[in-house]
């Protein structure tokens, strides 16, 4: 994904998202392994900040998929600098684009 620097369409990066988040749904097992590794929270905060509203909203979705009910990941999220990009989510005026980063925070 973003950590690896390699440009992909728009649409590439939503699936490529949409299929994390997807993985991520499957139970704390993953979630854990997921989040501990660090390219992939590096990822993550590289496709919250992209330029693209709908790449945005997909990676805040996979964020939430990733932390949810599960404090290792929110924690290990956090330290990876997510917090900052969600809360600048917030202040965007795209769709649901806010509420979804809020329900990651």
């Amino acid at each position: 994904m973003g950590a690896l620097k390699v440009r992909v369409s728009p649409v590439r990066a939503i699936r490529l998202l949409s299929a994390f988040a997807q993985l991520c749904g499957n139970g704390k097992a993953v979630q854990d392994a997921v989040a501990h590794r660090e390219d992939a929270i590096r990822s993550l905060v590289d496709w919250l900040t992209t330029p693209n509203k709908l790449v945005q909203a997909t990676a805040a979705q996979a964020v939430l998929a990733l932390v949810s009910n599960n404090k290792g990941p929110q924690t290990i999220v956090g330290n990876g600098g997510a917090i900052p990009a969600l809360v600048k989510l917030l202040e965007i005026k795209y769709a649901r684009l806010p509420l979804i980063a809020s329900d990651c925070l």
